[in-house]
């Protein structure tokens, strides 16, 4: 009989070992060799060496099991017989005979038979002779356990407990062996020996660093599909439960990318056990938000979010239900999972199936990430979401893919196919009505989204809803744009864009019914009122929530170089206009480039030489603040004080100063320009000894006073939200008062107003002082200030 004798791998850790030196080891190398030597002249030695080989000669005429048991008792006999001697002669042939005796498919007798010489073995050798030959004795004991009998295997384990545990850090070259020899034991928790195992395996971690015991875990999930459940049984009950900001390489050592991937093949494996497994571990110790993700190398990071992923293609539900919780965090409500997902996912699901959408690998099927996207899409929280920032790439790619096909193009198509009918119409339109809207009155190079409608359209069958709905109003929003485009300029009609945009129209017409071009569709909510008064690109982004590009020409171009008068009646007039809710069309303001160009003319009228427009400009530049929803003034004035195309820096925040130093306290300046007020107040504390000087001046000549300052920077101090509660706590024995804040809070963003408060104070010395101490905080314009003062009394 013969058998293959098991290789011992080795695994090399970054830890620091527990052995000597390279001198002592020399030593005791130098030590055995002489000992050998003078073994090798001594008689009895070479007797013992000779009743070893007739002994490993008679394996030859083993037959039968009966055969092999005489075989390790006369075997075991001569070892006996010469146990003064602290060497075994022939060491490899003994190795390889012992292995050969632990064959599974010999009877329970044998195996004990030949565990009994290894225990002989191991005690004539002492642990400095086992640990010179750990891989030789090691190579037939350690895949014995996985197939040894009930009877057979606590001698076993108690084996390993007396002669290898011992051995300490000199376990480390066999310590992912060692772990695979005894995984096979926790595979069953009612099993008699589970608890054994698992506390064999606890104390084989404590002879090393618990890092380096985790890393050869990690190497076994990697390298051993069938060992991947058992691990994942001891991680479960030994891996740490980590909170969110608590660092897991203190534990498993600072290769976080060797971990990751180990999860990613378990997530991966066949067995829907491991699988699960996996995932629940992924609960407890690496949630999304965890500082291992966070810390994690990005290519880890994607290689991970693609394994988890790739959970929804066996559509398990109970695989389903751990990834969803993953995602989306622990949370009940709908709106913290979405923000949870958004937060700490969204950018990871997305790019990891972009990447994989557009560079297929060759491991996986080119359609896998859009199933992936599809089987997402279930889960509302997720496919929302996600659907806003993938769907016009998963579309893109598909393009691609059925552009140039290959050998997978048939599977592309009808799972294209399938995407198309699972996504949200209304988001997948919007998103390519954006780009749509940017080529045409962009500089009319791309028509990569006016295309993809194209390739859409004659690509996939339409339903009612897109044909009555989203197609008219796409179509009408882009014969609207186009003739605004061309009436800036005829010789635009022969552009490739504009071409290739009246050729979309015309294929457009074949979907839409006749019936649905005569009026618009009728729609429910706040857009009702908008249904029949806006021009249809207007009403485009109204139904899709876009922002619009000013095209009504309300603000022309000759505006820019009237003068006051002029100006002072076109804003009253555009304002009046806007704000007359019965005007039918009425002008829209409320938009970033009409603003900006009324606003930067109106803050032109406030500069030093201007002096008799100051007031009327600040009255008008106020009545714009309150028409439009949006904060375009405090954005447009941060935006003139900061640009790199601002010449005059210090023009720009005397500007600012009239506008604050003009404007009363009632309006609350320091919150309606509270970006303004703190980029004023950042230079208190600038290394840059102009704009130091520039924002010293704006503050002696323009603060008015204090409070204005001070409020926001209260009103933000004092939120609510972030409160502490004392938590004592015990070191060494005794008690110290501690607090703890009840729920988490931007800390930067606290120490930020802190230091602007420390500035504004060192600035006013005694004058910021003496106002401070004689104004009551409960005489703030601000009522929302004066409830949180109260609220925290």
């Amino acid at each position: 009989m013969s058998s293959a004798s098991p290789k011992v791998s080795s695994t090399q850790g970054s830890d620091k070992t527990v052995r000597k030196g390279p001198a002592s080891i020399s030593v005791r190398a130098s030590e055995r060799a002489v000992a050998q030597q003078t073994f090798a002249l001594d008689p009895k030695y070479k007797k013992f060496t000779q009743q070893v080989e007739k002994c490993l000669n008679s394996f030859d005429n083993v037959h039968e099991w009966a055969d092999f048991i005489a075989f390790l008792k006369q075997l075991l006999k001569t070892f006996q017989s010469y146990m003064q001697f602290k060497e075994i002669p022939r060491k490899l042939i003994v190795s390889k005979r012992l292995s050969q005796c632990l064959n599974p498919a010999l009877p329970t007798g044998v195996h004990q038979r030949a565990l009994d010489v290894y225990l002989h073995i191991l005690s004539v050798l002492g642990p400095e002779g086992l640990l010179a030959d750990l891989s030789i004795w090691s190579s037939g004991l350690f895949p014995f356990f996985e197939y040894a009998a009930t009877s057979v295997k606590p001698t076993l384990l108690n084996l390993f407990d007396t002669h290898y545990l011992p051995l300490q850090s000199g376990l480390r070259p066999v310590m992912k062996s060692f772990i695979l020899a005894l995984l096979p034991g926790l595979e069953e928790e009612t099993s008699e020996f589970f608890d054994k195992v698992l506390n064999l395996l606890d104390r084989l971690s404590g002879t090393v660093s618990p890092s380096f015991f985790f890393q050869n875990i990690w190497l076994v999930m990697l390298t051993t599909p069938t060992a991947r459940g058992t691990s994942l049984n001891y991680l479960v009950r030994r891996l740490p439960r980590l909170n969110a900001d608590e660092d897991i390489t203190q534990v498993v050592g600072k290769d976080i990318g060797l971990m990751i991937r180990a999860f990613a093949a378990a997530l991966e494996d066949e067995n829907l056990l491991v699988r699960r497994g996996a995932l629940d571990l992924l609960l407890q110790s690496l949630r999304a938000d965890s500082t291992a993700v966070r810390k994690a190398q990005a290519e880890d990071r994607v290689i991970l979010m693609r394994a988890a992923s790739g959970v929804v293609l066996r559509r398990d539900l109970s695989l389903n239900r751990r990834l969803y919780t993953w995602l989306l965090g622990s949370g009940e409500k709908s709106e913290h999972q979405i923000e949870y997902f958004k937060t700490h996912g969204l950018d990871l699901v997305y790019s990891t199936l972009k990447n994989e959408m557009f560079s297929p690998s060759g491991e996986y099927a080119e359609s896998r990430p859009f199933k992936i996207f599809i089987s997402l899409l279930d889960k509302w929280e997720i496919g929302s979401a996600l659907s806003h920032v993938l769907v016009y790439d998963a579309f893109k790619a598909i393009k691609n893919l059925i552009d140039n096909p290959s050998a997978g193009g048939e599977d592309v198509t009808m799972t294209a196919s399938t995407l198309y009918e699972a996504v949200e119409p209304h988001i997948l339109w919007k998103q390519l009505l954006t780009v749509m809207f940017a080529e045409i009155t962009g500089d009319r190079k791309d028509i990569e989204a006016i295309r993809m409608v194209q390739f859409l359209l004659k690509t996939f069958s339409q339903d009612d809803e897109i044909q009555t709905i989203h197609l008219p109003i796409i179509f009408t929003a882009v014969l609207d744009l186009i003739d605004v485009q061309v009436q800036g300029g005829v010789s635009r009609l022969s552009s490739p864009l504009i071409k290739e945009a009246l050729q979309l129209l015309e294929e457009m017409l074949l979907h839409i019914p006749h019936s649905a071009l005569m009026q618009r569709p009728d729609l429910t909510g706040p857009i009702e009122a908008q249904r029949t008064t806006q021009r249809p690109y207007l009403f485009a982004c109204s139904f899709y929530g876009v922002d619009p590009i000013a095209i009504s020409g309300s603000v022309s171009d000759s505006f820019a170089s009237a003068n006051f008068a002029t100006v002072d009646r076109s804003v009253s007039l555009i304002v009046a206009l806007h704000q007359n809710i019965n005007l039918v069309p009425r002008p829209f303001i409320d938009n970033r480039p009409t603003m900006f160009t009324l606003v930067t003319k109106l803050l032109k009228y406030l500069c030093a030489n201007l002096a008799m427009y100051h007031v009327r400009a600040v009255n008008l530049i106020w009545s714009l603040e309150a028409a439009t929803s949006r904060s375009h003034v405090e954005s447009i004035v941060a935006q003139t004080m900061t640009s790199p195309e601002s010449r005059n820096i210090s023009e720009s925040y005397e500007v600012f100063g009239v506008l604050w130093r003009l404007t009363e306290d009632n309006l609350l300046p320091g919150f309606r320009f509270k970006v303004p007020m703190m980029i004023v107040l950042e230079t208190l504390k600038s290394d840059d000894p102009n704009l130091r000087r520039i924002g010293e001046t704006w503050m002696r000549c323009s603060l008015r006073s204090y409070l204005r300052v001070l409020d926001p920077i209260l009103f933000e101090l004092l939120d609510p939200s972030v409160r502490r509660v004392l938590s004592p706590a015990k070191v060494n024995g005794r008690e110290i008062q501690g607090f703890l804040y009840e729920c988490p809070f931007d800390q930067r963003y606290m120490n930020h107003l802190l230091d602007l408060l420390l500035s504004i104070i060192r600035f006013g010395g005694q004058g910021f002082a003496k106002t401070a101490k004689a104004t009551p905080i409960r005489r703030s314009h601000h009522v929302g200030l004066v409830q949180r003062v109260e609220a925290s009394e």
